[in-house]
């Protein structure tokens, strides 16, 4: 039986270990050399790779060793461990959606870095974060470099999640174990969707929602939100051909900076369509390739 499958699937306690999407693949009490194999394996298919690697009963001895020797899983993964069940889950994060993200981020960062703040915003990448039972990497994160007082360091202020269509519940799930599990600390998690068979990519913002206002249907936790949905859809190779909807990516100063603006060039972080137009063109070339 599935370990997603187990009697207690449901339950709150089982929430971050559920929905994944139909292709992952499934181990039980690997050894070191079983995962290493098994991630060899995927990551030389050409089509076809499992998305996600769910290793059962692993202890953590084995995820300890890991983490500190992050060449043995290589480039590319992104990790999530729940100590108390000893699940292991291994994100495979293939090339397109490696350049939707880089590309994502680096206009994050470009906007940023034009308010010429000092010591502003600081790009964590995938910096991994310890809470509780649980590890986490994100596919990218920043934090301000000063942070509000008493504000817990280890949380980002802002994170991307990314993956392709039939992970998106999943991606979900991640987007809220952010917010929900930092209490708040968190700001922003941005769902990050490279859809190959569409020439696509979509992109949701999520925010906290801790009294459960929204009543979203998207949500597993009930205390967050999506509050923004953008669509890209691209056509031949150029941006012309581009559809999109849902407007300019827009991230609050207060958001991510975790302070109110004190300056006329202090404003909000925006990837406008233009932009989005642009990464979209770029990632259709690596659908065609």
């Amino acid at each position: 039986m599935p370990p997603n499958q187990e009697p207690e699937a449901g339950s709150k306690k089982w929430l971050f270990l559920e929905y994944f999407p139909d292709n992952t693949l499934w181990i039980n009490k690997p050894t070191l050399d079983d995962i290493r194999a098994t991630m060899q394996l995927e990551q030389n298919k050409t089509s076809s790779a499992a998305p996600y690697i769910v290793s059962s009963d692993t202890s953590p001895e084995t995820v300890e060793y890991i983490t500190n020797n992050p060449q043995f899983l290589g480039k590319h993964v992104r990790i999530f461990y729940d100590k108390k069940y000893c699940k292991l889950v291994i994100k495979l994060v293939h090339h397109a959606h490696e350049v939707a993200r880089s590309l994502i981020s680096r206009e994050i960062d470009i906007a940023a870095d034009r308010m010429s703040i000092v010591n502003g915003l600081v790009p964590d990448g995938s910096k991994r974060v310890a809470s509780g039972q649980y590890t986490k990497e994100p596919a990218s994160s920043w934090r301000p470099a000063t942070l509000p007082p008493s504000r817990d360091a280890k949380w980002p202020s802002l994170v991307v999640e990314c993956g392709d269509l039939k992970s998106i519940t999943r991606l979900r799930i991640e987007a809220e174990w952010w917010l929900a599990k930092s209490q708040g600390d968190v700001k922003v998690a941005i769902v990050l969707i490279v859809w190959p068979t569409w020439s696509g990519i979509l992109l949701e913002k999520w925010v906290p929602d801790p009294n459960g206002d929204s009543n979203s249907n998207d949500s597993a936790t009930g205390t967050a939100k999506c509050i923004q949905k953008i669509g890209l859809q691209c056509k031949a190779r150029n941006t012309a051909s581009v559809e999109i909807s849902g407007g300019s990516l827009r991230l609050g100063f207060e958001e991510v900076f975790l302070r109110a603006p004190s300056s006329p060039r202090e404003r909000d972080i925006i990837v406008s369509e233009e932009a989005l137009k642009s990464i979209m063109g770029l990632v259709y070339d690596e659908f065609v390739i």
